[in-house]
């Protein structure tokens, strides 16, 4: 018996088994990262939706590189050189020469907070690609992939349906069909790309030829999984139409739509006339009862797109930020032609922010929101080539095995739409992880299932052998202690929610340190937990007179601004610590102060809050000239309607007013008002510049201006009276001294003068 046995066991054919294990373990974790990515979330930590999905990527990633590691070094697998090599490896190279010549490196690097699309993203995306490519060989495994992308867009599409409809079962405790995204707009991103894999694995399944096999128990099972998977994956598509346009988005919608287009088009080519016609009845029969409820009907959304406009019509609100998004991007990447770095835009983009942007919109320009401007701005004109090279390459490989391969057809077309969807709907808006990396998977699938070569048993000798195994052991261990170093970012992330939880309890200090904690986790590179950990120090600062904790405040500060330079609150801080220091006794740290404002000024130029701070700073030392001269130069480039103009001119104003340069003040002031008329205090500052100069005509004009923007300020219409007394208009003065009493009964200086009037 164990003779047999061991003859049996001496005749089986290790090599393939092995080789057939791994790579099934492969397809599993590459079916996890399309299932569970969309769906992860982490209550734990501050980040909570695309930290974890980041992390998690990055470990399924190490796994795979793990598992390619071993089928390489001790079975010998071998990457293949795909069409798309070339591009894909220039695209890299550009992307890291960009990481060099960025403002802040770091976050070029790790990515932004919240966004994480760095250059470890980009290397993420690139591996997640030739893995793909090196083990989907078959179609069953593409089809395993494609349909756990799909179950996870039904039950992330799902959940999000049930917060449109405010049946929020309070999982997330999240609204606004955030599903497991916190954004409604990456929830359809992922659906787009769902859409076409739905369609093409149900038609797929009803073209199956399993289920023609003389075996009739084996044909009735498979009948009976055919039609379930015809019949789930295509309900799947029609939800997720339904979905999408519940979900409003119009470049979600745009790209749905050409992404379904292009997929229809090109299965015209081999589907009958007959079932092109059921499949578009059905498609039309549930998509446009939708028009006709306002729950769901898009045409309110498209309308808000349009505004009419004299001698035609024009873009509002989001579409019309965009404009000037684009034009401000191209003015960058024209002074910029090795990239500002991945996710680096926003620390270059202020130096060409065109100002009717800030009109529109008061938050930072963080994106260019279009990958193709997106991709030319951070990784240089080297960048934007490669990635358009890969572009032309990939749909010229894969039209060209629609065209001539029928087997694999189908497959290739649904994750050629799927690209389509990614890229029209990424021209209004930018990449994000929780749905690019599908992308990416797509591109490797095409390439694995059309260039297999098929492979043979290696003759190895014992040398070979043990040198393979060195290098896999070397390799393993790498991939351990990376594996271990990824999870820093979701340890640092919990640290700081917990600082967050002890700042709005009150627990400064506490918060503080925890933030101090989570800060140095990461070696300081991460600047939102700077921008957190800033204001608490100035409140510190404030309230201290201890030198020795000022000056090690100062001395956190300083290594700080090493992490990011651009980061003006950083120097605002240290100047408020100069400037205790001086109040305490250290007098002479008074003029560190002014070379620090004047220093964040020359980093940021666009930065109104370190021009007003160093404004701030001469007022207070009664430098009233050099004041001016700081307002004056800021008004330089500041053009109108950018943020912190309108504060800059009154700041201006003042200092003429209080260095006896009246005219001066008088035009600032007027400026002001030209760009935004409801400021009551300037109104009522004029109204005082008038009077002090004898003026009453002109001060009781501007006095009854600001008491008409703030009619329930009682001093100011005590200085109406006043100025109406001045300029003998008494019956006037009455009726503002009689206002001013009556909202303020207690206006003895308002009665004073009632009762000297006739």
């Amino acid at each position: 018996m164990l003779k047999r046995l061991y003859q049996f066991i001496k005749r089986l054919p290790y090599y393939r088994i092995v080789c057939g294990l791994t790579d099934t373990a492969a397809i599993l974790l590459l079916s996890a990262t399309a299932l569970l990515i969309p769906l992860y979330y982490d209550y734990s930590v501050n980040n909570i939706y695309v930290l974890p999905k980041v992390v998690l990527m990055r470990r399924l990633t190490l796994y795979l590189l793990a598992l390619f590691a071993f089928r390489a070094t001790l079975l010998y697998g071998r990457l293949e050189k795909t069409r798309l090599f070339f591009p894909i490896i220039l695209f890299l190279i550009a992307a890291s020469i960009a990481t060099t010549q960025s403002l802040n490196p770091y976050v070029s690097l790790f990515g932004c907070y919240s966004r994480y699309e760095g250059l470890t993203s980009i290397i993420n995306y690139i591996l997640i690609f030739y893995i793909a490519s090196h083990f989907v060989k078959q179609k069953w495994q593409a089809r395993l992939i494609l349909a756990s992308a799909v179950v996870s867009g039904l039950l992330s599409g799902g959940y999000g349906v049930l917060q449109h409809f405010n049946l929020d079962p309070n999982w997330l405790v999240e609204m606004d069909e955030s599903s497991t995204f916190g954004n409604k707009n990456f929830l359809a991103a992922y659906l787009v790309l769902c859409t076409p894999l739905s369609l093409a694995l149900s038609l797929e399944a009803l073209d199956s030829r399993l289920g023609r096999k003389k075996n009739t128990i084996l044909r009735v099972f498979f009948s009976i999984g055919r039609i379930f998977q015809v019949i789930f994956f295509f309900l799947g598509f029609l939800f997720f139409v339904f979905a999408l346009i519940l979900l409003q988005t119009r470049g979600a919608w745009l790209g749905v739509f050409f992404s379904c287009l292009f997929f229809l088009i090109f299965l015209a080519m081999r589907l009958s006339k007959k079932r092109l016609l059921i499949i578009l009845g059905l498609l039309i029969l549930c998509v446009v009862p939708l028009f006709f409820f306002p729950q769901t009907s898009p045409i309110e959304r498209i309308k808000g797109t349009i505004k009419k406009e004299k001698g035609g019509v024009g873009l509002t609100g989001s579409a019309a930020v965009r404009i000037y998004m684009w034009r401000s991007t191209l003015e960058l990447i024209w002074h910029h032609p090795l990239g500002v770095g991945p996710d680096g835009l926003k620390f270059a983009i202020p130096w060409y922010v065109l100002p009717d942007y800030y009109t529109l919109e008061s938050g930072v320009l963080d994106k260019a929101h279009n990958i193709i401007l997106e991709t030319a701005a951070t990784t240089g004109w080297l960048g934007i080539a490669s990635y358009i090279w890969l572009w032309i390459t990939f749909f010229s490989f894969g039209i060209d095995i629609i065209l001539h391969k029928k087997e694999k057809r189908l497959l290739t077309l649904s994750l050629l739409s799927l690209s389509i969807g990614y890229l029209i709907q990424n021209l209004f808006h930018f990449d994000s992880v929780e749905y690019t990396f599908l992308f990416w998977i797509g591109m490797g699938i095409v390439c694995g299932l059309n260039q297999y070569q098929k492979e043979k048993k290696p003759k190895l000798s014992t040398m070979s052998i043990f040198l393979r195994g060195g290098i896999f052991c070397l390799l393993a261990f790498g991939i351990s202690n990376l594996s271990k170093v990824i999870t820093l970012q979701l340890t640092a992330d919990k640290v700081f929610a917990q600082a967050r939880n002890y700042e709005a309890a009150g627990l400064r200090e506490e918060a503080i340190s925890l933030y101090e904690k989570a800060d140095g986790m990461l070696g300081g590179w991460e600047e939102t937990y700077h921008r957190f950990l800033v204001p608490n120090y100035e409140n510190r600062l404030r309230e201290t007179n201890n030198k020795e904790l000022i000056k090690e405040t100062i001395e956190r500060l300083k290594g700080d601004i090493k992490y990011d330079p651009n980061n003006t609150s950083y120097y605002g801080a240290m100047a408020l610590a100069y400037k205790r220091l001086s109040a305490l006794g250290e007098e002479e740290m008074l003029e560190k102060a002014e070379e620090i404002l004047v220093r964040a000024i020359k980093q940021n130029p666009n930065s109104p809050e370190m021009i007003t701070a160093l404004g701030v700073f001469y007022t207070e030392r009664g430098d009233w000239q050099k004041a001016a001269e700081t307002y004056e130069g800021a008004l330089k480039y500041q053009k109108k309607s950018v943020r912190g103009r309108i504060c800059t001119l009154n700041n201006l104003g003042e200092a003429y007013s209080n260095s006896n340069q009246t005219d001066k003040a008088i035009q600032t002031f007027l400026q002001s008002l030209a760009e935004n008329t409801n400021q009551g205090g300037i109104c009522h500052y004029l109204a005082l510049i008038y009077f002090k100069s004898g003026e009453y005509g002109s001060a009781s004009v501007w006095c009854k201006k600001a008491c008409q923007i703030e009619p329930k300020n009682s001093g100011w219409w005590n200085d109406l009276g006043s100025a109406y007394y001045k300029d003998g208009k008494m019956k006037e003065a009455k009726k503002a001294f009689e206002e001013a009493i009556r909202l303020d009964p207690n206006n003895e200086y308002a009665r004073r003068v009632l009762a000297v009037i006739p």
